[in-house]
């Protein structure tokens, strides 16, 4: 997929970005939750979904910083900036291991589509890395799952959330997903305490 003005390029899934989609994801929910069972699930077994026609895109930093400007210095586990408001929930850079300079290729952020037992779809595992925070990352993530989605013919995607996960729930509006009573049937986790849907 082409590249954003924020040097960022899409891309779908691909074994070598295994590593990176459980990471950011199991990063991002141990520092605001905690592992449920079905985390551990679904991170072992997400290629299942996408044998079933789910699909995972990758924002990947695509622009190299100035040769002639210097990295900024690692940040510590303590340092985490608040997310802006028109970004998913982020990963601090210590989190993963990575410093705040991003070479080209490095994943940024991650989002899932799969398909449900019924004809809806649901948007998961939606995870930035902090340093890719106002670059669009998530966003066009985001933008790539819903027109895969449209590819295929979907009717509606759903996604169930956390209050707490403020910026998330605001880039869902941004969308146009709608506020949703919580089907804690299909949707076991305990965080779950908000729920969207988007009729595409």
């Amino acid at each position: 997929m082409p590249n954003n003005s924020n040097g960022i390029t899409v891309v779908p899934y691909h074994p070598r970005y295994k590593k990176d989609f459980q990471e950011l994801n199991k990063a991002w929910i141990t520092e605001m939750f905690t592992m449920e069972p079905q985390d551990y699930v679904d991170l072992e077994n997400f290629e299942n979904l996408l044998d079933q026609g789910g699909q995972i895109f990758f924002a990947l930093d695509a622009a190299p910083a100035p040769a002639n400007e210097a990295a900024p210095a690692p940040a510590s586990a303590n340092e985490a900036a608040p997310a802006p408001a028109n970004e998913v929930p982020t990963v601090h850079a210590a989190a993963t291991g990575t410093g705040t300079a991003e070479k080209p290729g490095t994943v940024l952020a991650c989002c899932m589509i799969a398909p449900m037992a019924d004809d809806d779809w649901e948007i998961m595992k939606f995870a930035a890395r902090g340093m890719a925070s106002g670059r669009g990352a998530g966003s066009a993530c985001l933008q790539a799952c819903l027109d895969y989605a449209r590819d295929r013919g979907v009717d509606r995607v759903i996604n169930v959330s956390n209050r707490k996960c403020a910026a998330a729930i605001h880039i869902y509006r941004k969308f146009g997903f709608q506020e949703i009573p919580v089907d804690k049937e299909k949707f076991p986790f305990e965080r779950g305490d908000i729920a969207f849907e988007l009729q595409l």
